[in-house]
């Protein structure tokens, strides 16, 4: 992926995990977006893009992200086949920088944490 970034963190189930982010182009969100409609959320790319389509960007401050498991490199699908997502913000004034959390879900629908 071009203009991407990892870093590691340690899920609460004890699985060690990359969150690795996409700053994604219009071109490639109105694909996804397309086939997101047709045929559901397939892969963390098209999660990462609903999540920035449904959520937007913070005036440009957002840096979406996926977890990735640090041990195989991975994005993580959970159980239920959702994929975790954040936006992180540098200019929150928090620790971790988190603006959003967001589950997506294979059939397109997300909560936000």
């Amino acid at each position: 992926m071009s203009n991407s970034s990892a870093t590691s963190q340690q899920s609460s189930n004890g699985q060690n995990a990359t969150a690795q982010s996409n700053n994604g182009n219009n071109s490639n969100q109105q694909q996804v977006q397309g086939s997101s409609q047709q045929g559901g959320i397939n892969n963390a790319d098209q999660a990462l893009t609903a999540a920035r389509a449904k959520y937007g960007d913070g005036n440009g401050n957002y840096h979406w992200t996926v977890m990735y498991d640090a041990d195989t490199g991975q994005p993580i699908r959970n159980d239920d086949g959702s994929y975790f997502v954040k936006a992180i913000d540098p200019t929150q004034g928090t620790m971790t920088g988190t603006a959003q959390s967001v589950n997506v879900y294979p059939d397109g629908s997300m909560t936000n944490n």
